[in-house]
């Protein structure tokens, strides 16, 4: 999922098969402008990852970054 985004924010992923019983991961990284994964000058977080029974993943990451930046939160689960 690609977002555009800075600081601490929330955001809940669709994800068909997931429920509160399984266990989701999520990593973090900075888009190009050809939405490209890299490594940028901004340091990126996720805080909290939960699995939602509406087949979603809840999650809470942080872009330490004063203004917003095109990021792609990966994820997959088992």
């Amino acid at each position: 999922m690609d977002v555009s985004a800075h600081g601490i924010f929330d955001v809940v992923i669709p994800a068909t098969g997931v429920n509160k019983d399984v266990r989701p991961f999520v990593s973090i990284c900075e888009l190009d402008s050809n939405n490209r994964s890299f490594r940028g000058a901004a340091n990126m977080s996720i805080a909290n990852v939960i699995p939602l029974d509406e087949q979603q993943i809840y999650v809470t990451a942080n872009v330490a970054w004063g203004a917003n930046l095109k990021v792609r939160l990966n994820w997959w689960w088992i």
